[in-house]
């Protein structure tokens, strides 16, 4: 059982943290923590954390391991401390590291500071640990409705992760009656630019992120041009 005592002041310390950090747009990117740079998603990660950094944004990883380092070093190359990860060590005592990231204590609070601390979300291959936060997004899009963060599926179109993964269990859950046309839907992207263009960074810059359609990515899902 969470203690009250434990939960209020690791919110607060993070609170502070993110207060700490420049008043720019934050894009948080789920990925896998194995991959490497052996598989093609590795370039697309160090491109978006390039692209993200370029924009005038921070991007937000959950460590420095696989696709998620991959993203890091992208943006800390275009500008150092662009790059943040928040770490999660269960019974951990939260707070900032030395290198500048922030280690949480409870998982929950950290997937939660992950949507409530950024204006969009980009998602690479990875394993249950990613699919656990894409599906967190869901949770949060549907039920909480004054949430309207987009969120956006990138993958190599000549190495698909998500399409093959994404398009059946959509194609099912409307099938089944499951879900129904408010559910919200990530755009699927094949390049760090086009994702950075579904999430309206231009916008998010200019501060408008309240008219942000939860709905965002429908009848965007394409397949990769020729």
């Amino acid at each position: 059982m969470f203690q009250e005592s434990e939960i209020i002041p690791e919110i607060a310390a993070a609170c502070d943290f993110f207060e700490s950090l420049p008043d720019v747009p934050k894009i948080s990117v789920f990925a896998s923590s194995s991959l490497d740079g052996t598989d093609s998603a590795w370039a697309l990660a160090k491109e978006l954390g390039r692209e993200v950094s370029s924009a005038g944004c921070i991007v937000l990883t959950g460590g420095r391991e696989g696709l998620m380092g991959a993203v890091l070093e992208g943006a800390n190359a275009v500008a150092p401390g662009s790059g943040v990860a928040l770490f999660c060590r269960p019974g951990s005592r939260p707070g900032r590291t030395p290198e500048g990231d922030f280690l949480f204590g409870q998982f929950f609070l950290r997937k939660q500071f992950f949507l409530t601390q950024s204006n969009g979300v980009v998602v690479l291959p990875g394993g249950f640990g990613t699919l656990d936060e894409l599906f967190f997004w869901l949770a949060f899009s549907r039920f909480d409705g004054s949430y309207h963060v987009p969120a956006v599926l990138l993958e190599d179109s000549a190495n698909p992760f998500w399409a093959p993964l994404w398009r059946p269990l959509l194609e099912k859950l409307f099938e089944r009656k499951v879900a129904t046309d408010t559910l919200p839907c990530p755009a699927l992207s094949f390049s760090p630019g086009e994702a950075l263009s579904c999430l309206e960074i231009d916008r998010l810059k200019d501060g408008c992120v309240a008219n942000l359609d939860r709905n965002q990515g429908k009848g965007r899902t394409r397949e990769p041009s020729a």
